[in-house]
């Protein structure tokens, strides 16, 4: 009788029933043992992650092409590609194998250029010291090396307080992505994405409450005592009460590494309600609306409003962006990653490292920097969300969605001014939404030269030939 991965089993116990399974029989397909499974496509690439790694280990470089046919669904997402090209080239430079780059590239030519970042970045990684078990330590420049600090919890306290261990223990495999102590009750179940030095690992707590890890190679920072600047910040954060923030609950940093852990939200991502991944391009329109206006207006207002709460205290977000914000399954709006935002360099959200706060619970020029960004952020957020809603309206009327519109664009272009707080833009979402006039801060006219403008300016002098 064939053997079978038993659906009742969670995540981490699959996993590790499949690396069992490898000791012995490195030769039947994954699909077999999956057959009697209904698993997602998460779930399944992150056991096709670890049989690859499992199977090489074993002295058997695997065939990528099967795991494609066997799961199609995986091929067809860029994401779910790039992580298991990503498992492979682990798997292949641990074992000092010949990394297939030129078949990776022919296979997915769409994806060359972010394969060739895995591979650059799987390179730095061994021309470590071997000691270094493909964690992210490296030799810092001298004199420039980091003091080392024990991990934090979000109430300040060490960690050690509650007791820890390796990441090796915590993580098995996941090790190479995560060199800091982490809390004993944390453990280590998946990779979620790495992209430029930067990781997002899934993790479970001793209750089984979720967490997600964020792991930040510092020599993505740019001087040495950023990392203390974010980790004062995180500290700060953690003590904001407000139900739409979701706070850290441990920071911790080693000589290389600068690590978050939080509490993993359930919901739905507002990218998949109602917002566009990045601002349409040339000749693009946006795809139709996917919810009424009403609703996206008053939900951009309860963002607005979140922000604002924030604000009153003195503290900024500092890396706002769509993939940040949630609904959960209660209907509640959750702004994650607050202060520990690093978004792929690659997309087109044009996002940065936080403000650098100064101590205290006081307004500082940064921080006053920082909540102008987050003002501008948000206002780069809301004109991709009404996008749609725009580019259905009539062309020949001057609507107030239209107007409110353009100046979020050029609002989102540069730091909107100075009179300028998240509070009154989400005024302005409620008056647009209750059907009330519109009172934009310092408007800045008509944003000729956005990208809408000039899109149906084509679009009319196409259709009159």
């Amino acid at each position: 009788m064939t053997k079978q991965i038993s659906p009742q089993l969670d995540a981490a116990r699959r996993a590790d029933w499949l690396r069992r399974q490898r000791l012995s029989d490195v030769d039947t397909p994954l699909r077999v043992w999956l057959s009697d499974c209904r698993l997602n496509d998460e779930e399944i690439l992150e056991l096709v992650c670890v049989d690859i790694l499992s199977r090489t280990r074993a002295t058997r470089p695997v065939d990528l092409e099967a795991y494609f046919t066997d799961f199609p669904a995986l091929a067809e997402q860029p994401e779910a590609v790039l992580d298991i090209i990503d498992a492979d080239i682990c798997a292949r430079r641990e074992h000092r194998l010949l990394v297939p780059s030129t078949e990776y590239s022919k296979r997915f030519p769409a994806l060359a250029t972010r394969i060739a970042r895995l591979i650059e970045i799987d390179t730095l990684e061994t021309s470590l010291d071997e000691g270094t078990d493909f964690s992210f330590d490296e030799v810092a420049e001298p004199g420039k090396a980091p003091a080392e600090r024990s991990p934090k919890n979000a109430a300040g306290q060490r960690a050690e307080q509650v007791g820890s261990v390796d990441a090796a223990t915590a993580g098995g495999e996941f090790a190479r992505y995560c060199s800091v102590e982490l809390p004993a009750d944390v453990r280590i179940t998946g990779l979620l994405a790495l992209r430029e030095d930067v990781a997002c690992l899934r993790a479970s707590s001793s209750d089984s409450r979720g967490v997600l890890i964020k792991v930040v190679s510092k020599r993505r920072l740019t001087d040495s005592s950023l990392s203390d600047r974010i980790g004062d910040l995180l500290e700060r954060l953690a003590k904001v009460t407000h139900p739409a923030w979701v706070p850290p609950d441990v920071i911790a940093e080693n000589a290389s590494q600068l690590v978050m852990v939080r509490p993993w939200v359930a919901g739905t991502l507002l990218t998949n309600r109602y917002l566009q991944n990045s601002p349409p391009t040339r000749n693009a329109a946006p795809p139709p609306p996917r919810l009424g206006l009403s609703p996206v207006l008053r939900e951009l207002a309860d963002l607005g409003y979140a922000l604002a709460a924030l604000h009153q205290q003195g503290l900024c977000h500092g890396a706002l962006h769509p993939g940040n914000l949630f609904r959960d399954h209660d209907g509640n709006l959750r702004i994650v990653d607050a202060g520990f935002g690093f978004p792929d360099v690659g997309t087109q959200w044009d996002w940065r490292l936080p403000a650098a706060p100064l101590a205290g619970g006081q307004t500082t020029a940064d921080d006053q920097a920082g909540q102008a960004f987050d003002a501008a952020s948000l206002a780069k957020i809301i004109a991709s969300a009404l996008a749609p809603y725009v580019w259905t309206s009539e062309a020949s009327v001057d609507t107030p969605l239209q107007r409110f519109v353009r100046w979020c664009q050029a609002s989102g272009r540069a730091a909107p001014p100075p009179q300028c707080e998240v509070s009154r833009i989400a005024d302005n979402l409620l008056a647009l939404a209750d059907g009330r006039p519109l009172k934009l801060p310092g408007s800045t006219g008509d944003a000729r030269h956005s990208w809408w403008s000039r899109l149906r300016g084509r679009e009319e002098s196409d259709s009159r030939g």
